[in-house]
């Protein structure tokens, strides 16, 4: 019996090879095919029965061993089948997706059924043939005289035969475009339809407090189905005429533990309770065809969830963005509710990378991670494999940057980012794992180093954020709820109700609707602080804490107003700032300065301040102990 495996390699080279958002989503669509192109071809052979008639009679999904986004692994019944199969499945992929990278290998097996050592050599197989084999750009070899497509260094190609394909988009029969561009190009509008679709057919319960829930056509027009307005947002807003969509940002999510589970799957098998077990699979952990199918129920379920929480993340956001509009006065007709593009390039497995809008990634972020949570503790097997809190976890990292920004460096510092997030988030024991969440706003038009930009600042930030639950008595980050309520409070958005409690920590919270009423802190001083901060950083000695109550110098006010005194250092400079807040004679700041505890979070709440939509804010309120509404 042959262990066989084709799957897709390069992906982010793949999709973000060129900068154009169309081309993005026509080649995310295509990275989705490799297992119905794998099905194609085995429905057309004799292995499905002939290793049907290897096992017992109604062992289910033979001859399947695993099915995830951009990877399956089959049985075979001989090495001549899998040979046949890898050949048919790759050019299916070369004629279907030109410039796709698709390859397969396959090992003999010692027994029919398929063991963690099986697995271990199919895998070491395909990092060997991964060596010996020309890149997947060399099937597109250039000449002199001919001519270079746009936006790629490929040589361009004519458009399809009209014979063939009668519906090209009219603008691109006239572009130099390449092969796989244009493939890309011309799958891109169904596939943006389809997700649109399926979201509202297959998760349109999620859907319910959206004002256009009773309207599906309207509601699939604010997701933005149509592929051309899509394009236009992410560029200008075509309605409104605003600025809203200057800031794009890229999200990689990314789950935690779940290669050391693929790794290790004899040992995960044993987690699990031998009831859940039997249940999930229709066998016992001691069977011999267990470990398969223990691997198909991990990518089906996985999957599962990862989509789940990516549709749960999109309906909250369009719902923040709709009370958005609503605080702001924008349902205004014909316009109604303006769309928040999301748009996701990889969705499979552990593994998920989003484009969207700047002013939603962080609140659209930690939608999914709390709905990833909420899927995996809600299924009996992946809990198991969970922390202990019976849920998996996973990490993220966003870059926000300008609408122009290339999506391919941005996803680049994503890809650093989450690395940065999941040190965090896998830093103890499994059983201790949790989500985390870091991010980093680039307005600067040139990125160097991404490691050496987020270790710039990483001895004065708090990022990145963890989400735990209250029984989580361990030191480290800040949680992502109380980075969301130190905003509210920094914005203006939340007023501190100070009590006889001397923890300001524990004082009630008052979610303040009039924005007139609001009373944040001054982000000129908060930008200063922030200033001294960064120089304090990088000074030979560390700039000591302030008290929370130290005393005010006569001319602390004074010396600030026309600069620190040139004896001052950083640090010092930087206790004269919040010692002078302290002792303002504004009540409301006084009160506010020590909500927030000391300077520490001032660099992030800058940031966060800009990012977090007061709706978001608002939810983040409401949903805690210590928190009323205004006028309760």
């Amino acid at each position: 019996m042959q262990l066989v495996m084709i799957e897709t390699n390069g992906n982010q080279n793949y999709i973000f090879s060129s900068p154009r958002l169309r081309e993005n989503i026509g080649a995310s669509a295509q990275l989705t095919w490799l297992e119905d192109w794998t099905q194609e071809v085995l429905d057309t052979t004799t292995i499905p029965a002939a290793v049907a008639r290897a096992f017992p009679e109604g062992a289910p999904d033979l001859p399947w061993v695993s099915r995830s986004s951009g990877k399956v692994i089959f049985l075979a019944d001989s090495v001549d089948s899998a040979r046949e199969v890898i050949g048919r499945v790759t050019r299916i992929a070369h004629s279907r997706a030109p410039g796709i990278d698709v390859t397969g290998v396959y090992v003999e097996m010692d027994s029919v059924y398929v063991d963690d050592e099986d697995l271990r050599r199919v895998h070491m197989a395909a990092n060997e043939h991964a060596l010996d084999r020309p890149p997947a750009g060399a099937r597109f070899s250039q000449m002199p005289f001919l001519v270079r497509a746009q936006d790629s260094s490929l040589p361009a190609a004519p458009p399809f035969d009209k014979k063939k394909v009668d519906d090209e988009a009219t603008a691109d029969l006239s572009m130099a475009y390449s092969l796989p561009s244009r493939v890309k190009r011309y799958h891109a509008a169904k596939a943006r339809k389809d997700l649109v679709d399926r979201a509202l057919a297959d998760h349109g319960s999620l859907w319910k407090e959206h004002p256009y829930r009773d309207n599906t056509d309207q509601l699939g027009e604010l997701l933005v189905r149509d592929l051309r307005n899509l394009e236009k947002l992410f560029d200008t807003d075509p309605e409104f005429g605003d600025d809203r969509l200057s800031k794009v940002a890229v999200v990689h999510i990314d789950g935690n533990g779940v290669g050391a589970i693929m790794s290790h799957l004899k040992e995960a098998k044993q987690k699990v309770p031998e009831n859940v077990f039997s249940e999930a699979t229709g066998v016992s952990q001691g069977d011999d065809d267990a470990l398969r199918r223990f691997l198909l129920q991990i990518n089906t379920r996985l999957a599962g969830a990862m989509e789940t929480a990516f549709y749960s993340a999109w309906a909250q956001v369009s719902l923040w963005s709709a009370k958005d509009d609503e605080l702001r006065g924008r349902h205004i007709k014909p316009h109604g509710f303006r769309a928040v593009p999301v748009v996701p390039v990889i969705l499979g497995g552990d593994d998920a990378t989003v484009i969207t809008e700047g002013a939603y990634a962080l609140p659209f972020t930690a939608a999914f991670l709390e709905a990833f949570e909420r899927e995996t503790a809600a299924d009996s097997l992946l809990s198991a494999l969970g922390n202990r809190d019976d849920h998996m976890t996973a990490g993220a990292g966003i870059a926000v940057v300008r609408h122009a920004f290339p999506f391919h460096i941005a996803y680049d510092l994503a890809e650093t980012l989450i690395k940065k997030a999941k040190q965090v988030g896998k830093a103890a024991d499994p059983d201790e794992y949790c989500s985390t969440l870091t991010f980093h706003a680039l307005f600067d038009s040139t990125l160097l180093d991404d490691e050496a930009l987020i270790d710039s600042y990483s001895s004065f930030t708090e990022r990145p954020y963890r989400f735990v639950t209250k029984d989580y008595d361990a030191p480290g980050n800040m949680t992502w709820h109380e980075a969301c309520r130190l905003t509210a409070l920094f914005t203006g958005v939340g007023k501190v109700l100070p009590d006889k409690s001397t923890d300001p920590a524990t004082w009630r919270i008052e979610y303040v609707s009039d924005p007139t009423q609001r009373v944040p802190f001054p982000k000129t001083r908060a930008a200063r602080i922030r200033q001294y901060m960064s120089e304090a950083a990088n000074a030979p000695e560390p700039a000591a804490q302030p008290a929370p109550e130290a005393p005010v110098n006569d001319d602390v006010e004074d010396r600030i107003a026309t600069g620190a005194a040139p004896e001052k250092s950083p640090g010092e400079r930087v206790n004269d700032e919040w010692a002078a807040i302290l002792g303002s004679s504004d009540e409301d700041l006084v009160a506010l300065a020590k909500a927030l505890g000391s300077p520490d979070a001032l660099f992030d709440l800058l940031e966060l301040a800009d990012l977090l939509p007061v709706s978001y804010l608002q939810d983040q309120l409401v949903s805690t102990a210590y928190t009323q509404e205004a006028g309760e």
